[in-house]
């Protein structure tokens, strides 16, 4: 059953749970650039050739982001930051 998380403690460990669900089956770090309208920056994604997907999570102002993308990206390319 889903259930709203309402305090910080909370969702760090939920957070915490879903990123080490995916770090036990992480294939390859990649360095990219992710863009977004008005900018770009440099990080690692991870790529899951399991489900052929990459995943990047970080910490933003006192919040959790964690971006996903279809496809293995080349080291050093520019993946495109949607939200849909």
């Amino acid at each position: 059953m889903l259930r709203t998380l309402n305090n910080k403690t909370d969702i760090n460990v939920a957070q915490n749970q879903f990123v080490n669900r995916f770090n036990k089956i992480i294939d390859k770090d990649i360095s990219v650039i992710i863009g977004y309208p008005g900018g770009n920056f440099k990080s690692n994604v991870s790529w899951i050739s399991k489900l052929g997907i990459w995943i990047c999570s970080y910490p933003r102002k006192g919040k959790h982001v964690n971006l996903f993308g279809v496809g293995k990206p080349t080291e050093g390319s520019m993946i495109p930051k949607q939200i849909i």
